[in-house]
């Protein structure tokens, strides 16, 4: 082999091995296609409170009793998660709550006592319906940030008849974040209203929810 073919023979294998550095390089370098956000349930109980001292307002409800004091402000049930693409997404939820004398169950004595007495002498189930839009952040795979606005109905039985009047309702705006696809903090402000008039009444509320 002459001194010509030996350096055209090296001149081609450098070439190739550029070239394949060049196409390892591009693969490398192409995206990875984002993850598809999953609709979920979640399981919800949600702390209303007159302002941000959550401290403060939660000793005084365990003051007035082993449960009934938080129970008056609180209210269970779930929601729906629905993405719309990558950055909002739609949450309807119902919630549900005891419409009973709190202050009388109180005076039973342990949570087990002062829930029965409660369920026993009510008078209706309250029937909250938010339907929530926000936008979304996750910049992780086990985190998500949202924010969020809308408005919750207030419906629910009343002496065995359902209530299903839509106003007023209540104007809500908050924000959370979910983490390890398994818990839901929230916290937010809800505006009492009439129409488009405000009705003189709003309230902060915290919920704490288990993803499904």
């Amino acid at each position: 082999m002459t001194r010509n073919r030996l350096i055209a023979l090296f001149l081609l294998l450098a070439v190739s091995f550029t070239a394949l550095g060049q196409t390892e390089d591009v693969k490398k370098e192409k995206p990875k296609p984002k993850r598809k956000d999953q609709s979920h349930f979640t399981l919800k109980a949600y702390y209303f409170m007159p302002n941000l001292k959550l401290k403060d307002n939660f000793v005084t409800d365990l003051d007035m009793g082993t449960i009934s004091g938080v129970a008056r402000h609180s209210a269970l049930g779930f929601s729906l998660y629905i993405p719309l693409g990558q950055t909002f997404f739609l949450q309807p939820e119902a919630l549900f709550s005891l419409t009973t004398d709190w202050s009388e169950a109180s005076y039973e004595n342990g949570a087990v006592n002062e829930f029965t007495y409660a369920f026993k002498h009510r008078i209706g189930t309250a029937m909250d319906v938010p339907l929530f839009f926000g936008v979304k952040w996750a910049p992780a795979k086990l985190f998500r940030a949202k924010a969020y606005a809308g408005p919750m109905f207030h419906l629910g039985w009343l002496q065995k008849e359902f209530q299903w009047e839509f106003n007023p309702y209540t104007l809500t705006v908050g924000t959370g974040f979910d983490l390890l696809n398994f818990l839901s903090v929230d916290m937010g402000y809800m505006v009492w209203m009439r129409g488009l008039t405000y009705a003189r009444y709003s309230q902060w509320f915290m919920s704490v929810g288990i993803v499904m």
